[in-house]
């Protein structure tokens, strides 16, 4: 999704990552390197990556799920690390709020996760999850984001 305004370009991927390989990293990879070849937007662009990247690090998971610290488990973050840094993305949800709740355990950990540019984090207003409103039958917490940012209003024509 992309949103324009004042503020620049807000370009914002939604991340849902098998548990079992980065194939998710390589599209995100190509689409931060074609963007940056292929700039056609107005302002500074600031992009934001949030969803399930279903990795597990002690950079932002709790100490007491140091079990899921694992040398493959570790490996697989790697590459998502990499990337983080080749783009200067920061963590905008604050460290060690858990995501998820195993439904087989009740284990808290922390699988979803919301990274932007840097020149975004002064934008943001919260960034937290929002277990009062978790739905159903699912073991995933609802991330709530808030950004000041003011977009351009576009003058709505009926047809």
């Amino acid at each position: 999704m992309e949103i324009t305004g004042n503020f620049g370009t807000l370009q914002i991927i939604n991340v849902y990552n098998d548990g079992d390989n980065n194939n998710m990293l390589t599209h995100i990879s190509a689409f931060m390197r074609d963007r940056d070849r292929q700039r056609h937007t107005p302002g500074p662009v600031h992009t934001m990556w949030m969803g399930d990247f279903n990795r597990h690090h002690p950079l932002w998971d709790e100490a007491r799920n140091a079990h899921l610290f694992t040398h493959e488990n570790l490996d697989l973050t790697q590459p998502l690390l990499n990337l983080l840094a080749r783009h200067s993305m920061k963590m905008a949800l604050p460290l060690f709020i858990p995501t998820l709740r195993a439904h087989s355990t009740g284990n808290h950990t922390r699988v979803d996760n919301v990274f932007c540019t840097e020149d975004l984090m002064n934008a943001i207003i919260r960034c937290k999850t929002d277990n009062a409103t978790h739905p159903v039958k699912t073991d995933h917490y609802p991330i709530i984001t808030q950004l000041d940012i003011h977009a351009t209003r576009v003058a709505w024509e009926p047809r």
